[in-house]
C-alpha cells in the first residue's frame, strides 16, 4: 500500500506533457492524474457555457473521453490546457446545439398546438396524421 502512495505522488510531481506521454505507454494513473488536474475547471469552464450543472458534468465527462481516444493526436508543441479547453469548449457548443434542436421541436410542437373556441387545446390534423403511424 505504502509504495502504491508513492506511486501515485510521483504522478503529482510530474508535467502535464510528461503524464500524457506515459498515458499514452497505458498507465492509467497518469490519465487519472491529468482528470484530476482539470476536472473542476473544465466543469466550472462548461457550466458557464451552458448554465446546467447536471448537463456540464455530462459535457466535462465526453471532454475526457474525447481526450483519451485523442492522446495520440495531441502535439506538446501546444499546451496541453490550451488543447483541453479546446475541447471542451466544442463538446460544450455541440451541446448546446443538440439540445437547441431539440428545444426548437418542442416549441414547434408547441406552436402547432393551437386553441379551440371554447379554449380547450387541440393539436392540428397534421400532427396527429405523423403520429398515427407511430403509435400503429
Amino acid at each position: 500500500m505504502l509504495a502504491q502512495t508513492i506511486a501515485i505522488n510521483s504522478f503529482k510531481t510530474l508535467t502535464d506533457g510528461e503524464l500524457i506521454v506515459s498515458a499514452m505507454t497505458g498507465r492509467s494513473e497518469s490519465f487519472e492524474e491529468l482528470v484530476h488536474r482539470y476536472q473542476r475547471p473544465i466543469t466550472g469552464y462548461v457550466f458557464r457555457m451552458l448554465g446546467d450543472y447536471e448537463a456540464s458534468l455530462d459535457v466535462t465527462q465526453e471532454v475526457f473521453i474525447k481526450v483519451y481516444n485523442s492522446l495520440s493526436k495531441y502535439s506538446d508543441e501546444d499546451k496541453f490546457s490550451t488543447w483541453l479547453y479546446r475541447i471542451a469548449h466544442n463538446a460544450a457548443i455541440d451541446h448546446m446545439r443538440r439540445n437547441s434542436n431539440t428545444a426548437q421541436s418542442a416549441v414547434h410542437h408547441q406552436n402547432r398546438t393551437t386553441s379551440g373556441a371554447s379554449g380547450e387545446t387541440r393539436s392540428t390534423q397534421s400532427f396527429d396524421v405523423c403520429r398515427q403511424p407511430i403509435e400503429t
